[in-house]
């Protein structure tokens, strides 16, 4: 099992936040294969005393904006306080980054806390309305997968899927290998952000090339095909390429791994 990715919720209503956990953990799973393990704190000091003695533990701090003042606990939402922007300022300036996400029961009609959040340090920002709607939750858990990649806390895991009992194409895998596939690909396309990579086999032509289709799966749904010639030797490589009409994935589309050369081609 994937380790689990480490979240600080800081929400001094421990109802809104156990529901707000409840439909994480509903969501969260159909988005990413790491779980989440969840830290509740309800008060602004509780969670700065957590970063000074856990500092690189988190890579997600969820923290609500508004917190009754200490003198007044009972507070309407009118008159507490910020406090969480000062959560948001202590997460950002941790030395691991996490990703910060700042909620708030705050009306929609006030955008201004959604830039002072931001200028804070939140990467995210949502009032509960916005979270409650349609995809709320699911669009919530897609951002915090964005920003935790980008942050470096999770890595793309491209799966490869083709016939093992195709024996032509058991073959050339076997002397391609899977990662140097999957390195060219991404290098053509110029993205990692790939979910699945399909390889079917194409019989090879005179050139010595080898022609392999490919079905390229995006996180966003989108899936596009082209051919990858792959080659050890770049002239072998460029008869191969006069063979076929040249796209987006022209020549320019070219790279290099280890000992392989790969280019992407339109279908021919």
């Amino acid at each position: 099992m994937a380790p689990s990715l480490n979240c600080l919720f800081v929400e001094n209503s421990k109802r809104m936040y156990d529901s707000i956990k409840e439909n994480l953990e509903v969501y969260w799973p159909q988005i990413c294969d790491r779980p989440i393990e969840f830290r509740y704190v309800g008060r602004v000091e509780d969670a700065l005393r957590t970063f000074t003695s856990r500092p690189s533990d988190f890579q997600i701090v969820i923290s609500d904006i508004f917190f009754p003042p200490a003198i007044n606990p009972r507070a309407k939402l009118a008159d507490q306080d910020t406090r969480g922007f000062e959560v948001i300022a202590a997460a950002s300036r941790l030395a691991v980054k996490p990703v910060i996400v700042g909620l708030s029961q705050g009306s929609r009609q006030k955008p201004s806390l959604a830039d002072q959040a931001k200028d804070h340090g939140a990467d995210i920002f949502l009032f509960h309305a916005q979270l409650t709607a349609d995809f709320g939750f699911e669009d919530l858990c897609r951002q915090i997968k964005a920003k935790l990649h980008e942050k470096g806390h999770l890595q793309h895991q491209t799966k490869t899927d083709w016939d093992e009992n195709h024996h032509a194409l058991q073959y050339l895998m076997s002397s391609i290998t899977e990662e140097t596939v999957k390195a060219l690909v991404v290098k053509v396309l110029n993205t990692d952000r790939i979910e699945k990579i399909g390889v079917s086999y194409v019989a090879p032509g005179a050139s010595g090339a080898i022609p392999l289709r490919i079905r390229v799966h995006r996180p966003t749904k989108v899936v596009e095909g082209f051919l990858l010639k792959v080659s050890k030797d770049r002239d072998r490589l460029k008869r191969e390429l006069a063979n076929v009409p040249l796209s987006e994935y022209g020549r320019l589309r070219a790279s290099r791994r280890r000992n392989h050369v790969g280019c992407g081609c339109a279908f021919p």
